[in-house]
């Protein structure tokens, strides 16, 4: 199954028109699986309890654009995470060596926290990513509390992924199953 572990996000503050069809990620991914086995669903809700229990709540603040690969040949449009950047990076460093125990080998790259703001597929948003990275014009900061973390399974469709949360985890606290 496609998967992801993710923080939900609230919604955001209204969006120009102009932007609209770029709007941001409505999760943070913390950890994505191409394809996870089934029958590791159980071992992976139990390693994001066991890293979740070690982890409180913090609040993260959304803010900064950047691209991936590079700003000269943008793919992905990002904002960054500035407040709480360190204790997500401890969160999913938890949760990697957890996920290692059961098998699943961490991330060839380092975990770099971001929120996907759009994804570039032609010449106007490549023109658009461009104009916003090179005036460093996005969104205001956005501050959001963590308080969970969700396994996530993700459908491929026509009009785009299909998201279904499987089990959702408190930070600090229990499990509880979609």
């Amino acid at each position: 199954m496609r998967a992801f572990v993710a923080i939900d996000l609230p919604s955001a503050a209204p969006i120009p028109a102009r932007e609209r069809a770029r709007s941001p990620s409505d999760h943070l991914t913390l950890r994505f699986f191409a394809d996870l086995p089934v029958e590791s669903v159980s071992a992976v809700i139990d390693a994001l309890s066991e890293a979740a229990r070690e982890s409180t709540p913090f609040l993260i603040t959304i803010d900064g654009i950047g691209a991936f690969p590079s700003p000269r040949d943008p793919k992905v449009v990002w904002r960054g995470i500035t407040d709480g950047r360190d204790a997500l990076i401890d969160l999913v460093a938890g949760l990697d060596r957890r996920l290692s125990r059961i098998g699943l080998p961490s991330e060839a790259r380092p975990f770099v926290p971001h929120l996907t703001w759009f994804r570039v597929r032609s010449d106007a948003e490549r023109a658009f990513a461009r104009e916003v990275l090179a005036g460093g014009t996005g969104p205001g900061p956005l501050s959001v509390p963590v308080r969970t973390i969700a396994l996530k399974e993700s459908t491929l469709t026509r009009d785009g992924p299909l998201h279904r949360t499987i089990a959702s985890v408190e930070l600090g606290n229990h499990t509880e199953l979609a």
